[in-house]
C-alpha cells in the first residue's frame, strides 16, 4: 500500500518573490532563469512530472500537504493545477491538507472568505481516510495557528479529531497529514530555511511562530490523542520547503521539501510512504 505525497506546489510563488525582489539568487539556482514566464513553466513542469510519477507507480492514495497555490484568489493558478492533476490516470484519491496560502487571502491569517474559496475548489478542509490498518487524518493546520479568528470552525475540527480516534478499531494506527508542523526544533529552522538563516536571536520566537503551532494549540492537539492513549505513528507536513525530521516527545514529524521552489538545501521533490508491513518512507528529487 503506497501513498504518494507532494506539498507546496505553490503556483505563483516565484512570480510573487521576483516582484518583491526576494530570494532572487535562490530562484535563479532553481529555475536557471529570473524570467517570470520561465519560472511559471518550471512550477507547472514539476507538477506534470509528479503526475507522470503517479501514473507510473500507481499509488493507493495521493496526498497534497498544502499551499497548492500562492494566492487563493488567483483563479488562473487554481485552473492550471486542476488541469494538470486531472491527467492522473489511476483511481487513487487525491486528498489535501490545506496550507496557509490556501485558506486566507493573507497567508498569515486564515479567513472565512479564504475558506469559502478553498472549499468551492477543493472540498472540505479536514477529513479522514482508512487505508490498510491505518486511519489517516488530514487536518487544516491553519486553524491551529489563528483559532481566535474562526473559533467555531476551529472547535468543529477539534471535535472531528476527537470523534475520529475515540472509537478506533483495535489494531488501527494513526497517521496525521498537516501543512504546518505542530513542533520544530528551532535550530533546524534557522539552519535550513532560507527565510530564517540570517535572523537575529531576538527575532527567533517571532520567526518560529510562522512555521509551527503555538504552544497552546500544540498542547490542545496532542492532548486529544493522549486522552485516548492513542499514539500517532507519524505526522507528515509541508510548509518549510525543505526536508526536516524531528520529534515531539515520542511522535515523529517529517517535513517534505516543496514540489515548487525549495527554500533550504534540499531539492524540489516528493515522498513515497509504504504502509506494507512496517511503515517506510523516502524522499525523491523530482
Amino acid at each position: 500500500m503506497k501513498i504518494l505525497l507532494m506539498t507546496d506546489s505553490q503556483l505563483g510563488m516565484v512570480t510573487g518573490m521576483l516582484e518583491q525582489k526576494r530570494l532572487v539568487s535562490q530562484i535563479y539556482k532553481w529555475s536557471k532563469s529570473n524570467n517570470k514566464d520561465e519560472c511559471i513553466k518550471n512550477e507547472v513542469s514539476n507538477i506534470e512530472s509528479f503526475v507522470q510519477i503517479a501514473n507510473s507507480i500507481n499509488p493507493d492514495l495521493i496526498v497534497h500537504c498544502g499551499d497548492i497555490v500562492n494566492d487563493i484568489q488567483d483563479k488562473n493558478s487554481i485552473i492550471k493545477f486542476k488541469k494538470v492533476t486531472s491527467k492522473i490516470q489511476n483511481n487513487a484519491p487525491l486528498i489535501f491538507a490545506p496550507g496557509n496560502h490556501d485558506v486566507g487571502e493573507n497567508p498569515r491569517l486564515i479567513s472565512k472568505s479564504g475558506l469559502d474559496i478553498y472549499k468551492s475548489n477543493f472540498g472540505n478542509t479536514y477529513c479522514s481516510y482508512d487505508l490498510n490498518k491505518y486511519r489517516l487524518l488530514f487536518i487544516n493546520s491553519s486553524l491551529f495557528m489563528n483559532p481566535e479568528e474562526i473559533i467555531d470552525i476551529y472547535n468543529n475540527q477539534l471535535e472531528f479529531i476527537d470523534e475520529s480516534i475515540k472509537n478506533l478499531p483495535s489494531g488501527m494506527k494513526v497517521i496525521v497529514f498537516s501543512h504546518h508542523p505542530p513542533f520544530l526544533n528551532p535550530k533546524d529552522v534557522i539552519n535550513d530555511v532560507a527565510f530564517s538563516k540570517n535572523i537575529s536571536s531576538k527575532d527567533i520566537g517571532q520567526e518560529l511562530s510562522y512555521w509551527m503551532f503555538p504552544q497552546t494549540t500544540r498542547n490542545i492537539f496532542f492532548n486529544i490523542f493522549n486522552k485516548y492513549n492513542c499514539k500517532i505513528e507519524c505526522i507528515f507536513t509541508g510548509h518549510l520547503h525543505t526536508n526536516i525530521e524531528t520529534s515531539y516527545k515520542d511522535t515523529k514529524i517529517i517535513t517534505t521539501s516543496a514540489l515548487g521552489l525549495p527554500l533550504g538545501d534540499h531539492p524540489s521533490g516528493y515522498r513515497i510512504i509504504d504502509l506494507d508491513h512496517t511503515m517506510k518512507q523516502a524522499f525523491f528529487e523530482i
